[in-house]
């Protein structure tokens, strides 16, 4: 009986636990993001790289979270992600966006985007949120993942994506 009781414990233990998460901050890029259990992170400089992959049958599928920041020659967010997205269709093959809106992170405004493109056959869903705290920096967040996919990742996503705060 007590090793059923043990194993109940256990088994209880190793539920709660793969829900953890870990908060992660870039230094340099002076952010910091929460990170869900089963995904991977890398930070290279300012940018930081999120992913994970899961296997659906004999295939393996990504989704991918990266944050970066960049210089922007546009004093306002809403200067900024006009001629940013208005760039975008000559980048991309079959470029398309399907909507956009405006949002706060943790009490930064941001813009954001969600668009489908092609890239060797494979069409990817990706969704974009461009925030402008200071003059002529902007920091982009970018969820994506194929488009028949990108459902599986995005309450993921979503949930990354609303834990970014600045450290400034």
């Amino acid at each position: 009986m007590q090793r059923f009781n043990l194993a109940i414990v256990f088994a209880i233990f190793l539920s709660c636990s793969s829900n953890e998460t870990k908060v992660v901050t870039n230094k340099e890029g002076n952010y910091s993001v929460t990170v869900l259990h089963d995904w991977k992170y890398r930070i290279e400089k300012k940018n930081t790289r999120i992913e994970k992959t899961i296997k659906i049958g004999t295939q393996y599928v990504s989704g991918t979270l990266t944050i970066s920041e960049g210089p922007t020659e546009y004093n306002t967010l809403d200067e900024t992600a006009s001629i940013y997205l208005s760039q975008f269709p000559s980048t991309f093959t079959d470029f398309r966006k399907i909507s956009e809106g405006s949002t706060e992170i943790n009490g930064i405004r941001c813009r954001w985007f969600r668009m489908t493109d092609n890239d060797n056959g494979t069409t990817y869903m990706t969704v974009q949120y461009i925030l402008q705290q200071k003059e002529k920096v902007c920091y982009i967040l970018n969820c994506s993942a194929t488009e028949d996919m990108f459902r599986d990742f995005e309450e993921d996503f979503t949930r990354m994506v609303f834990s970014y705060k600045r450290h400034e």
